[in-house]
């Protein structure tokens, strides 16, 4: 590796991890102060509102890191503008393609980045997070937790879930006839999810005849009830943007088949690929955004228009997403199509003004 391709990866790295930094910062102050709200006495402490914002801070790095890739490279690369650097760069021979290559070498290197932060550290954190929270609401519940709704075929299931995942209380399951009518109810008392299949205990069975007759049944321990295994659990607690692709997956299979809308699911998959591609994707608009700033022009301004641009292309990658979920575009269409528009953009832009160099520079040596 060459001393100004270094040199080159050295600034803008820096750029990168400053603007995340504060970007960061701003944001775990923000989620800090809407923690705090939650912390009452005896309760949610201060200390588990602290744990909480340490544990999902790998979760906004990796939100933040696409939008901190384009505002750091832009903010650098105006800098080495400023510095008369990057005309140094360009007078050795060093021109737009090949800055693109480097920079394009760097997006990579930190889109792998993100998919390792976002589906390894960061579902680790919010988990443990979520635990923090269930704790003290446990309590308060006599060891009761969050209820939990979940439809499979004719089967309709409702339990509470307390901090321990592999635990459950207050299991009821129904099911139901063609027509919609109740044919067989169940309910535990507790269950324990032991050896990879869930025991329930102090069981309770209701099947009820055509003819309108009901016969009961109690059990102590009961295991050829169909519940979903606690990751299928775990993911239906997580917000679906939270969730890492293996995550989607076994929901997806989970409920594969059934009548529910998993729109949403299968876009919160491809924009899983989508976010880190965004690192590479916004490249190509810094660097032409970097060759039409003024030399002229102050560190204050370059900050403007860097953080303008960066909002508004963070903006424009999310609402554009959902705005072609609203149009019934395909799952996988509406996560990349806005990154596809600002790479063209990009592009364009980036071509353009190669055009026009070679433009001048032709003017230069016929008036010469």
């Amino acid at each position: 590796m060459s001393i100004l391709t270094r040199h080159l990866i050295w600034r803008v790295l820096v750029g990168i991890s400053l603007v995340a930094l504060v970007v960061v910062t701003i944001l775990t102050l923000v989620d800090l102060i809407d923690e705090a709200r939650r912390v009452r006495p005896g309760g949610y402490s201060f200390t588990d509102a602290l744990w909480v914002i340490v544990l999902t801070t790998p979760q906004r790095v990796y939100e933040v890191l696409p939008v901190s890739v384009f505002i750091g490279s832009l903010l650098s690369l105006g800098q080495l503008v400023a510095d008369n650097e990057m005309t140094a760069l360009r007078a050795s021979g060093m021109g737009a393609w090949w800055l693109s290559g480097r920079l394009l070498a760097v997006g990579l290197v930190l889109a792998l980045a993100t998919i390792f932060i976002g589906e390894k550290i960061a579902p680790a954190g919010v988990e443990a997070a979520w635990d923090i929270r269930q704790q003290p609401k446990e309590k308060a519940l006599g060891g009761e937790g969050q209820g939990l709704w979940v439809r499979k075929g004719d089967h309709y299931l409702h339990v509470l879930r307390s901090a321990h995942r592999d635990r459950l209380s207050d299991v009821l399951a129904y099911r139901l006839d063609a027509h919609g009518a109740l044919k067989h109810s169940l309910h535990a008392k507790s269950a324990q999810f032991t050896d990879g299949r869930w025991v329930l205990h102090e069981v309770r069975e209701s099947v009820i005849h055509p003819d309108g007759s009901v016969t009961r049944e109690q059990y102590a321990e009961r295991t050829d009830v169909a519940l979903p295994d606690v990751g299928v659990l775990d993911t239906m607690l997580m917000p679906a943007n939270e969730m890492p692709i293996t995550r989607l997956d076994r929901y997806l299979d989970y409920f594969d088949g059934e009548e529910l809308d998993l729109r949403p699911y299968r876009f919160a998959w491809w924009q899983r690929l989508a976010t880190p591609l965004a690192c590479v994707v916004v490249l190509p608009l810094t660097i032409s955004f970097a060759f039409t700033q003024s030399r002229g022009g102050g560190l204050g301004q370059r900050i403007f228009i860097g953080v303008i641009s960066g909002i508004g292309i963070y903006l424009f990658n999310r609402v554009g997403g959902h705005l072609g979920m609203l149009a019934d575009l395909p799952p996988w269409l509406a996560a990349f199509l806005p990154l596809v528009l600002l790479f063209l953009l990009g592009l364009a832009l980036l071509l353009t003004q190669q055009t026009k160099a070679r433009q001048v520079l032709g003017s230069k040596l016929k008036a010469g």
